[in-house]
């Protein structure tokens, strides 16, 4: 899956998305929201690598999902993904409210890290958002 088609999916989605991400009590519950909702491998363990879990593997595009938490939690796994996996990073941050301040700090993370070509999501899901940051 290549991310525009991430993207697309999301939001021609989006409606069930919001629905059950309303839901949600735990990190493990966004996985299971949005691995149904895209399709995607959950939890996924590569051999050689036994720390190193992937929350989604949509074909080559390694997900990190972050629920509630601060801009920058993720990124080392992201690197992780790229770095020992050669796969195409992607950090999604779920959070209940979206707040400028908090796209401004996950912008200006992933921008400083440009070359490692991170893309990054902010779903807010009681502002019915979906944020890119490419």
């Amino acid at each position: 899956m290549c991310f525009k088609r991430l993207i697309r999916e999301l939001r021609e989605k989006s409606t069930d998305l919001f629905n059950l991400l309303t839901h949600v009590k735990s990190e493990d519950d966004v996985l299971n929201v949005l691995s149904s909702i895209l399709n995607c491998e959950k939890d996924v363990k590569f051999d050689g690598f036994p720390a190193l879990i992937i929350d989604l593997l949509c074909g080559d595009l390694g997900i990190e999902v972050e629920f509630n938490k601060q801009p920058h939690m993720g990124i080392h796994q992201a690197i992780a993904y790229k770095v020992y996996l050669g796969l195409k990073p992607v950090l999604i941050h779920v959070i209940d409210y979206y707040t400028l301040e908090f796209k401004n700090a996950f912008e200006k993370l992933l921008n400083s890290l440009k070359f490692l070509n991170i893309k990054g999501i902010i779903i807010g899901i009681y502002n019915g958002e979906i944020i890119v940051i490419k």
